[in-house]
């Protein structure tokens, strides 16, 4: 059996790019939220971490793609800052961490974002979840090198790593069309004579760093003994106008959570799926 006790103080703050109509919609927006360094988890077992591996395990097993939700049982605060902060706790390139989080609570956000949806099931799933996160993909992560430098100054990284940071993250984000065309070309040339490192554009780069992040959340819903249906379903421009989120970030990920109902029991997803041969 193992325990997870997190400490954790959570701050919120509504981005800088232009007040979000998510907040008057009753939205809980999670722009700029920051779990501080002294965040700690501390697991506990009968041995040591002998039990982390069984655990992980009930985890994994324990997440399903759920189609019907308890409309009558929220996701209460404590439960969702928990859940966020094992969220950010999800690697990133250079810790960049090039994504966002906006949680849709109130009915009349729900009803807004269900409309974003493609297919009843979706809009369903949306409008009776008691909470939906959408994930948000930084499109220019390159504004964010500054307070990573000084969030990295202050965990006491080498200076002469710090120096490099913005220039790395530049290379990797892939902001402008016509600078990673140019990367992309000089990596092809170079790579005959030394290893290269692969340059997507901003949006593959930024979906794939978000994606890790949902995946721990998808995870950490699990082990709160909630339930989650990641969703792509839906029209990513209608979402931000929902929400009023800036152009600046990409929406790769929509995912209703909350508590299965009694009907999920006969949902497609309630029963492990297969899965190919490695």
């Amino acid at each position: 059996r193992v325990g997870v006790r997190v400490g954790v103080r959570v701050g919120v703050r509504v981005g800088d790019h232009g007040t979000m109509r998510a907040a008057a919609l009753g939205v809980r927006v999670g722009l700029r939220i920051r779990v501080r360094a002294s965040t700690k988890l501390r697991y506990c077992s009968s041995g040591g971490d002998e039990g982390l591996p069984a655990a992980f395990e009930a985890v994994v097993q324990r997440r399903r793609s759920v189609m019907h939700f308890d409309e009558t049982k929220a996701v209460d605060d404590a439960t969702l800052q928990q859940l966020i902060a094992w969220t950010q706790r999800a690697p990133s390139s250079f810790n960049v961490q090039p994504y966002k989080i906006v949680a849709v609570r109130s009915e009349a956000a729900r009803e807004a974002l269900a409309a974003c949806m493609t297919g009843p099931a979706n809009e369903r799933r949306v409008a009776t979840a008691p909470l939906t996160t959408v994930f948000l993909a930084d499109l220019e992560a390159t504004r964010l090198a500054d307070q990573l430098v000084a969030m990295a100054k202050e965990d006491g990284t080498p200076p002469e790593y710090l120096a490099r940071l913005p220039l790395m993250v530049s290379y990797f984000a892939g902001e402008g069309l016509l600078a990673t065309r140019l990367k992309q070309a000089s990596a092809h040339l170079l790579s005959p004579l030394r290893p290269m490192p692969s340059v997507t554009a901003a949006d593959a780069w930024a979906f794939k760093n978000a994606a890790l992040a949902a995946q721990t959340y998808l995870l950490g819903a699990a082990a709160l003994g909630l339930a989650a249906a990641p969703m792509e379903g839906f029209d990513a421009a209608r979402v931000r106008a929902a929400l009023g989120v800036p152009e600046r970030y990409g929406v790769p990920l929509v995912v209703p959570t909350g508590y299965a109902a009694a009907a999920a029991a006969a949902d497609p997803g309630a029963k492990p799926g297969p899965r190919y041969a490695m």
